[in-house]
């Protein structure tokens, strides 16, 4: 929801065109948390947070044809494959936002019941 980055970070960008004017483009959900992580979150290693904004925009394009097209139902053996290999790519990036997320200032000393299963990263991927 970008109503939550709202007035802390930018929503859009300003881009110059070669005319002189001005183009103001919206900056997507995924780019906006990436940004609004960066600034809050500190840290001297952003390889984790960079694979998982990775894992996030490479869910997004996969869905972006499918959600679009009217596709004749077809049996793709490699498609469980690839289904469990980006679930689990899929938690280990919630994992990475869900820790750096427990390290906002806001959340240091609150207590919160996290299941077992997350804290052991216990999942089944079908």
């Amino acid at each position: 929801n970008k109503h939550f980055f709202k007035g802390d970070i930018g929503l859009t960008n300003e881009i110059k065109l070669k005319n002189g004017r001005t183009q103001v483009e919206q900056k997507g959900t995924i780019v906006l948390l990436d940004q609004w992580l960066r600034k809050h979150y500190k840290t001297n290693n952003w390889e984790p947070w960079d694979f998982a904004i990775n894992i996030f925009k490479d869910i997004r394009k996969q869905r972006q044809s499918p959600a679009h097209e009217v596709n004749e139902n077809t049996y793709d053996p490699l498609l469980v494959k690839k289904q469990r290999q980006l679930m689990k790519g899929c938690w280990e990036a919630l994992a990475v936002l869900r820790h750096a997320l427990s390290n906002h200032p806001k959340c240091v000393g609150q207590d919160f019941d996290i299941p077992e299963a997350i804290i052991q990263h216990k999942i089944w991927t079908f």
